[in-house]
Order: C-alpha cells, then structure tokens, then sequence
C-alpha cells in the first residue's frame, strides 16, 4: 500500500514537471499569404529596432550635454546678464467712463529679445487717479522729553549796552 501511495505521488510530481516546462508552440504562419519563414522576419525587425533605438539613444544623449552645457553656463551668469526687468509707471487714464475699463487700469507685461539668453522684461504698472483726501486725525499724545544735547563752545558774547 505505502509503495502504491509513493509511485501514485512520484507520477504527480512528473505530470507537473512535464506540463509547467512544456514548450509553447505558437501558430506563426495563419494565412498562405504570411511568411513561414521566422528567421528574415525576424532579422529584418531586429535590424531596424537597432538603428532606431541607436537613432533615439544618440539624439538623447545628444539633448543631455546640449542640457547639461547650458546648466552650467547659466550657473555662471548672474540673473541680470540675461535677463533685464524695466518697471515703468502708466499714465492715468485722463477721462473715466463708467462702466469701462482703460488699458490704463491693468498690468502689462512686455519681453523683448537680443539675442539668446539676452531678454529684457517691461512691466507696466498702473496708476489710479488720486482720491479726495481723508479726514484730519485725533491729535495724539505728547511723547517723553528727549535727552538734553552737547552743550557748544563759549563764544564772545558781543558788546553790552548799558542804559
């Protein structure tokens, strides 16, 4: 009995061995018109996913330096070699409309270019129109006396009159 048990468990462990590294076989040629011929296919693809990923992987690592040389030449540059700000006021607008809103009454933001990393920047900032002016304040509290200062050179007094 125990040596029936042990060839029925070692015919298991075989069955499973033979069916979990049983070779796939795949039907590559479905239709007469495909070619049966796995090895051309195959080599014709392999060939060209080679030049382009060299393709790719030249112009990546081409793109990094380009990315890694300008890192580093920005590094050295302090902001306002390439980059100039000009802040201008705007005029006020010289007649108000209700219910319209001037060009005069909002930001505006030019940049200009001389050249590769050489940028100027011109904000226009807007100016309202002065209101009426407020209300006088509360007169405040009279503060500490302040310390007494040097006292200066004696000097010639200048002519006494008597009377």
């Amino acid at each position: 009995m125990i040596f029936f048990t042990i060839l029925c468990v070692l015919l298991i462990i075989c069955f499973i061995y033979y069916y979990h590294n049983k070779p796939i076989k795949e039907n590559l040629a479905t239709s007469p018109d495909t070619v049966t011929s796995s090895d051309i296919v195959n080599q014709q693809s392999d060939y060209i996913d080679t030049n382009y990923l060299n393709n790719y992987s030249k112009n990546l690592s081409e793109l990094t330096t380009k990315c890694n040389d300008l890192r580093s030449s920005l590094n050295q540059k302090r902001l306002g070699d390439f980059m100039t700000f000009d802040c201008k006021y705007k005029e006020p607008p010289s007649t108000e409309l209700i219910g319209v809103q001037s060009s005069s009454e909002m930001f505006s933001v030019d940049v200009s270019s001389n050249g590769p990393l050489s940028n100027i920047i011109t904000i226009e900032v807007p100016v309202g129109k002065k209101g009426a002016p407020g209300p006088q304040g509360d007169m405040g509290e009279k503060g500490p006396t302040g310390d007494v200062g040097p006292i200066g050179e004696t000097g010639n007094c200048g002519n006494v009159l008597i009377q």
